[in-house]
C-alpha cells in the first residue's frame, strides 16, 4: 500500500492518523490485520511529486517487490463528519501547444477584423474541449472509462454529502448538476 501525505484544510494529516488509529486499534485488540502495509510518504504534489516516480522504479524490485494493491490518500472529505475512501482517480494528461500568427503585433485599427488572430483561435480550440456541462468533447475519450455499474450508482446515494455545503464553498449556486449523486459521480 502506498500512501501518500495529504494537506489540505479538509483534511490535512487526519487521514493519515485515521489509517494509524486502525492499525493501532487492530494491533491493541489482538486482530491480525489482514495485509500487509508498505508505506511511503512524499510531500512534493503540489511540485509535481518530482523524484517520486524514481523512488518507486528504483524500489519496485525492492521495496514494492511484493504490493498489490496500491492507496493514494490525496483525498479531501465530502464534509466534516466522516472520511471519505476514493477508489478511482481521473488522472492527468499534460500537452504542449503552440498557437501562432503574424510575426509581430498589429495595430487593430489597420489589421482589425482582417488577420486571424491567435488568441482567437486558441480560446476557439478550448472551448471546444469541454462542453458547458463538464462533458468532454474528445472523439474516444469516454469510451476508454469504464462504465459505472448499478451497484456503484447506489453507493452514491449514502454518502453523506449535501449540494447545500458545496453551495456554500462556493459562494454561490452555480454548479453544473443540481443533485449530490451527479455531482458527485462528476468529480
Amino acid at each position: 500500500m502506498l500512501l501518500r501525505p495529504i494537506r489540505s484544510k479538509h483534511n490535512s494529516p487526519f487521514l493519515f492518523l485515521y489509517i494509524l488509529c486502525c492499525l493501532l486499534t487492530s494491533f491493541r485488540a489482538g486482530v491480525e490485520f489482514p495485509v500487509n502495509l508498505l508505506m511511503c510518504f512524499e510531500g512534493m504534489e503540489e511540485y509535481g511529486s518530482e523524484g517520486l516516480d524514481d523512488v518507486i522504479k528504483e524500489e519496485a524490485s525492492k521495496f514494492f517487490k511484493d504490493a498489490e494493491a496500491v492507496c493514494i490518500s490525496d483525498n479531501y472529505w465530502l464534509g466534516t463528519q466522516k472520511p471519505c475512501l476514493t477508489y478511482g482517480l481521473r488522472g492527468c494528461s499534460y500537452y504542449s501547444l503552440t498557437v501562432s500568427g503574424p510575426g509581430q503585433d498589429l495595430h487593430s485599427g489597420v489589421f482589425g477584423g482582417t488577420v486571424t488572430e491567435p488568441m482567437t483561435d486558441l480560446v476557439r480550440l478550448l472551448a471546444t474541449l469541454v462542453d458547458n456541462k463538464g462533458k468532454i468533447q474528445i472523439p474516444g475519450l469516454s469510451e476508454l472509462v469504464a462504465p459505472l455499474t448499478d451497484e456503484e450508482k447506489e453507493l452514491y446515494k449514502d454518502i453523506s454529502f449535501e449540494m447545500s455545503d458545496l453551495y456554500q464553498s462556493l459562494g454561490s449556486e452555480t454548479s453544473i448538476h443540481t443533485n449530490k449523486e451527479d455531482t458527485l459521480m462528476a468529480r
